[in-house]
């Protein structure tokens, strides 16, 4: 799960770029595989994981319909909704993982988990209130950019957490 979340930010930094922004979007969906599958077999021996792999799944199909539905208030609704999702993924490998670094003796990577949570917590309620706000013509874009710059602090703090979580476990 680890190197499909770095994929997934470096993927995310690079679909910014005009020229090679398709090329990012298919690493995103084979990232987004790779993430799925490690959730998948992370879930035969956590439970939070297996719940993790539900809402992931949860948070695909919606976001396949996010990519029908791309202007007015129901494309906020539904962003708004992926939102949540994502964050119940985070939610369900953060605490199950922490559990699992605890019972281990690894209480520093453990301690982690709560930071990362709270980081990506606070990121994602002001995506949410941020996506609705974006809707303001003259301020959608300055919001939009914040939005993006947001995700990418919850990703970086969701991948070191994966880091030093793969690092206690000894993979």
């Amino acid at each position: 799960m680890y190197i499909a979340q770095v994929g997934t930010v470096v993927c995310s930094a690079i679909a910014m770029i005009p020229v090679v922004n398709v090329l990012a979007a298919i690493g995103g969906i084979i990232f987004l595989v790779i993430s799925l599958i490690g959730m998948n077999i992370a879930g035969k021996e956590i439970a939070g994981c297996k719940t993790a792999f539900h809402f992931s799944i949860a948070n695909l199909v919606g976001s396949i319909v996010a990519a029908m539905v791309t202007n007015g208030f129901l494309s906020a609704v539904i962003s708004i909704v992926n939102d949540v999702l994502a964050l119940f993924v985070i939610y369900y490998v953060c605490t199950s993982v922490a559990e699992l670094l605890k019972q281990m003796g690894a209480s520093d990577a453990a301690q982690f988990v709560t930071k990362t949570w709270n980081i990506n917590l606070g990121c994602y309620i002001a995506m949410m209130v941020l996506t609705i706000l974006a809707r303001i013509p003259v301020l959608g874009m300055v919001f939009g950019l914040i939005v993006t710059i947001l995700a990418l602090v919850a990703s970086v703090f969701y991948m070191l957490f994966l880091n030093k979580a793969c690092q206690a476990c000894g993979v």
